[in-house]
């Protein structure tokens, strides 16, 4: 990711690029040593040319020097002189190349082993499996409950997982929903300035309602008639969707009731760990933001409340300090927000529900856990790569395969696999001990970079507090960090993003107080400051004041952070963001209007 033309340059990270990076990332001596095996080995080769064609005269020994069987059988045989030269420089080439070996191998493994030493002084999991918890009653643990049990099964590798995969679409079916045939048209808006609002649960409750038409239909005649012309329409579609969720949700709300929250991870299998659990909690906060958003429509402020509460305990089930985890929590949290937005659009609820929800939304923090996240990432990464450093060289070299991709395969013989194995496993052993020690230093940089920025996010703008690790600084970092590391380089950026998200929407049930108690929404956010005085009403990316204006002689508002970028782009942001648009619009806008359409106009996907 390229960065964006900010007032103060986004931080770089410890990582520094070399110009020839191939060299230092071999193991510790190897090319001194595989310089003089080569030399000793030619060298022995050229005596032997020599030495026989001393003794013979004959240019027959240039195709069959002393070092072929049968040349040199015939010199044995025959007790020649000077035959012993070229054995001499083999035998000097073998002993040079074990210990070579064997010295890479102890100075690579010694680096290493201090590395992950410092690593248990401080207290931190070095291994996947210090991150597993003790046992707990399965009477207060959530995921022994009836209802969750299949996804906690699910975890469990062996022969029975495709039998619990099954067992989750059966279980969870009802939160499944239809394959998307729908969009939002958007030629219906070419020419208007006028930015879309970071939520749109209306949107996507209308084409939710066309997608459960459009399976039902089979010809494209009759999608074409099927889209939903009004909100009553919409409405009368989800409904039997809706009631085949609210069947389960009082035995999911009892089994989040529980106090523990132990989801039971196969810790030793490190990056093959199964997580079964993630897709089908994302369905289940969709489907209760849909819900929320159901129950908005039909003004039934009790159950919409109770369905985004029940979302919000769905994200808060969603913790591990693993980032495919939070990516995932940020996500489920994102389409809650979604809900809770609709419930504010109806004004639904009273001051004490917006209360409530601003407590809920209080604890999470996404950017205090990004340290913790890479740390996590690294213990995984130790428990997996582990079974490769002390493999032979067959063996390592068919497991590396399997997580980088095809390699030459080891031969299949089992006379010439003892033979490779014996000379190449100990440099190999070093060489991918130095890959993941090189790894390991650039996780210590990345948990340093993070630690700083975290400290400084308390006190300075986010934009400010940005780290950027150049897809150019994995190259001297070796092997496993260029697979496991440049897809980290967007995950600080995704927490920002999330955290102002959580800041903005705090910032509107204030407004939403504000509303029901003087019927109107203030010109000004220093109006409400008097509702929670810890919160400046400034945008975090900037530390200036949020963008804010009233609508519709208070009736509507609009809400931004001007986003990463760091500028003013009048509320105007974009879904994906790629190295090309880094400085294209990110701002992150809430709007309520009563005057924008709730249905958005629809077309059905080519």
């Amino acid at each position: 990711m390229e960065t964006c033309a900010l007032a103060s340059p986004v931080h770089q990270g410890h990582f520094r690029a070399m110009t020839t990076p191939w060299l230092p990332l071999l193991p510790y001596g190897l090319p001194w040593v595989a310089l003089g095996t080569c030399l000793l080995v030619l060298a022995g080769w050229l005596l032997s040319i020599l030495v026989a064609r001393h003794q013979q005269r004959k240019w027959f020994w240039l195709f069959f020097p002393l070092t072929h069987p049968l040349a040199l059988l015939n010199d044995l045989v025959r007790r020649r002189r000077k035959v012993w030269l070229p054995p001499a420089c083999y035998i000097l080439a073998s002993i040079l190349w074990g210990w070579g070996g064997f010295h890479a191998h102890q100075h690579e493994f010694e680096r290493m082993h201090r590395i992950l030493a410092q690593l248990k002084y401080e207290a931190q999991p070095i291994r996947a499996t210090d991150l597993a918890r003790v046992s707990v009653d399965p009477e207060r643990n959530r995921w022994d409950h009836p209802y969750l049990r299949p996804l906690a099964e699910a975890a469990n590798p062996g022969e029975d997982g495709p039998k619990t995969l099954e067992a989750i679409d059966r279980s969870y079916e009802a939160y499944q929903r239809p394959r998307s045939q729908a969009e939002r048209n958007e030629e219906a808006y070419e020419g208007s300035e006028r930015s879309f609002s970071t939520y749109q649960p209306f949107s996507k409750y209308a084409l939710l309602a066309a997608d459960l038409k459009l399976a039902k239909e089979e010809s494209e005649a009759l999608k074409t008639e099927a889209l939903p012309q009004n909100l009553d329409h919409c409405i009368s579609l989800v409904q039997p969707w809706i009631d085949g969720i609210a069947q389960g949700m009082p035995s999911l709300q009892e089994a989040l009731e529980r106090p523990e929250n132990h989801y039971p991870y196969a810790w030793e299998e490190g990056f093959a760990m199964l997580l079964p659990q993630l897709s089908t909690l994302r369905n289940m906060a969709t489907a209760q933001s849909l819900k929320t958003t159901h129950h908005a429509l039909l003004g039934e402020a009790e159950a919409a409340y109770q369905s985004t509460l029940l979302g919000m305990k769905l994200c808060a089930t969603q913790s591990m300090d693993l980032i495919i985890s939070r990516l995932v929590q940020a996500a489920m949290l994102h389409v809650t927000l979604e809900g809770i937005h609709a419930a504010q659009q109806q004004h639904l609820w009273d001051t004490n529900a917006w209360e409530a929800i601003d407590r809920k939304l209080e604890p999470f923090d996404f950017i205090g856990n990004a340290a913790a996240c890479i740390r996590t990432e690294r213990a995984f990464g130790q428990t997996s790569i582990e079974p490769i450093l002390n493999s032979v060289f067959s063996k390592g070299a068919q497991t590396f395969a399997e997580l980088t991709g095809p390699l030459p395969t080891p031969p299949d013989q089992a006379w010439a696999r003892v033979i490779t194995d014996g000379i190449f496993t100990q440099y190999v052993q070093a060489f991918f001990c130095k890959q993941w020690r090189l790894c390991l230093e650039a996780y210590e940089s990345m948990i340093k970079d993070l630690e700083v920025a975290t400290a400084n996010a308390s006190s300075l703008p986010w934009m400010k507090c940005r780290v950027d690790w150049k897809e150019e600084a994995y190259r001297d970092k070796g092997v496993f960090a260029n697979l496991l590391l440049p897809a980290l380089n967007l995950f600080y950026d995704n927490l920002l993003k999330t955290q102002t998200q959580i800041r903005l929407m705090r910032i509107c049930t204030l407004l939403e107080r504000h509303y029901l108690e003087h019927g109107a929404y203030p010109s000004d956010l220093m109006a409400i400051i008097t509702y929670d005085l810890t919160n400046p009403m400034l945008d975090p990316m900037t530390h200036e004041p949020l963008h804010y204006q009233v609508l519709g002689e208070g009736a509507g508002f609009e809400l931004y952070s001007v986003g990463l970028n760091g500028k003013d782009d009048q509320g105007m942001g974009q879904k994906k963001q790629t190295k090309q648009e880094s400085d294209a619009g990110d701002d992150m806008l809430i709007r309520l209007s009563p005057e924008e359409p709730l249905l958005p106009p629809m077309s059905i996907l080519p």
